[in-house]
């Protein structure tokens, strides 16, 4: 990682961090939370290295916060992806996610870099997105692998 993308990468978490502990980022925290259930999304398709694959998109900070916790299957063509207003760097996690999946890394239509992230009966896991992303793709894991997505693919 070159330095800038670090020291964007910093500056984001301390800004984020900021926002939390001050108080002026909230989150909903009553009984009705976005975490007790998933959202209704909208939906789309996307291909990427010749598959395509059927998207539910989290566009709102609801949605987002909810992702793909507490689903037990996802299709194998199936997928949410994440779409935010502004590239920054990305940070995911597996709470109350019950699949592993394929986190796909994106910025400007071109794939940054895949990780993984094991369900939650596996382990606790945080990750951060290799760059800037202003999209994220999560889909089973292995898929990436299995149709050859990796850096610098396509996102159409």
């Amino acid at each position: 990682m070159d330095k800038m993308t670090l020291f964007a990468l910093l500056l984001a978490l301390l800004v984020t961090g900021g926002y939390v502990l001050s108080g002026r980022l909230k989150f909903q925290t009553n009984s009705d939370t976005v975490e007790n259930k998933n959202p209704v999304v909208a939906e789309g398709k996307l291909t990427v290295e010749g598959k395509t694959i059927t998207v539910e998109y989290a566009r709102t900070m609801g949605e987002q916060q909810v992702g793909l916790m507490n689903r037990e299957h996802l299709d194998e063509d199936a997928g949410m992806l994440f779409v935010f207003s502004m590239a920054l760097p990305r940070t995911f996690w597996n709470h109350n996610t019950q699949i592993p999946l394929d986190v796909i890394w994106i910025h400007g239509g071109v794939v940054i870099g895949v990780s993984n992230l094991p369900s939650i009966q596996e382990k606790s896991k945080t990750i951060i997105s290799p760059g800037i992303a202003d999209q994220v793709l999560e889909v089973n894991a292995g898929f990436a692998e299995r149709y050859n997505i990796k850096k610098g693919s396509i996102i159409k």
